[in-house]
């Protein structure tokens, strides 16, 4: 499955079009809020430009990942500065019929879903190179309020990710040594 974090802009694609910017912003840009810190910082950026260098009125609008998703499918709010493409069915369904577009990645090359581990680990512990071998270091990822099991850092709750990693934990039999909590840690490199 294709993942990488791209920058989502319904097909109403004004602010990167060469025309007048009265035309580009006769109603408010809503931009989806997102609640990560490099969506932010992207729709933050994004919302600079639309407002410093055209002109125009931007609004956010809250809500939860399939709401937003929905939202811009439907025209309901514009932009969405960082998307996970591949982890919304709504999205990519809404691609597919053309009602939203993507644009650019924020990552040169997109990036792959996969379990991270820092450089540091990865060097201290030259053995660490697949998911099989977790078990043989566990002990590298104690959970501080659990001593007797692990920690998995898992995605956002009810993310297609957070979904497939804890089947895949409970299917490698990972879970009997890992607590699985759904959140995303700062990672460098892919183990597996």
């Amino acid at each position: 499955m294709r993942q990488w974090i791209a920058l989502s802009l319904l097909c109403t694609i004004s602010l990167l079009l060469p025309i007048s910017a009265s035309a580009a912003c006769e109603s408010p840009i809503k931009f989806g809020a997102l609640t990560w810190e490099s969506g932010q910082f992207t729709s933050g950026v994004l919302k600079y430009i639309a407002e410093e260098g055209y002109g125009c009125t931007v609004e956010e609008v809250p809500g939860a990942g399939p709401a937003l998703d929905t939202a811009l499918s439907q025209n309901d709010i514009q932009v969405i500065g960082e998307q996970w493409v591949g982890r919304s069915p709504i999205m990519e369904q809404a691609i597919e019929q053309n009602k939203v577009a993507v644009i650019g990645d924020t990552l040169k090359g997109g990036a792959t879903q996969g379990w991270y581990v820092p450089d540091y680990v990865l060097e201290e512990n030259p053995g660490l190179r697949s998911y099989q071998d977790l078990p043989k270091y566990a002990e590298l990822f104690k959970d501080p309020e659990d001593p007797s099991k692990s920690r998995f850092m898992n995605c956002p709750s009810g993310w297609t990710c957070e979904i497939f990693n804890t089947r895949l934990l409970k299917h490698t039999g990972l879970d009997s040594t890992f607590n699985i909590l759904p959140q995303k840690s700062p990672t460098s490199k892919v183990v597996g």
